[in-house]
């Protein structure tokens, strides 16, 4: 992978890490337990996280956005 395969963007409260091309590269592959494969195409980062947990906020929260290999036209 090189720079300018992934589009590095700043929006509000968030760092978005996005593939320029998910369909030839992804941030790595897992499968369910039906074995569907699954490519990791985006990276989020959120300061502060969006989501709480036991009524509480943190800082920082960082999301995996999945695609799956059979939603991306090869």
């Amino acid at each position: 992978m090189t720079k300018t395969d992934i589009n590095v963007v700043y929006e509000n409260n968030m760092i978005r890490f996005k593939l320029a091309d998910p369909k030839t590269m992804s941030f790595g592959q897992i499968t369910d337990v039906d074995n569907t494969v699954y490519n990791a195409t985006e990276i989020r980062i959120h300061t502060p996280g969006e989501h709480i947990i036991k009524g509480d906020y943190f800082e920082m929260e960082i999301q995996v956005i999945h695609q799956s290999v059979k939603g991306i036209m090869r």
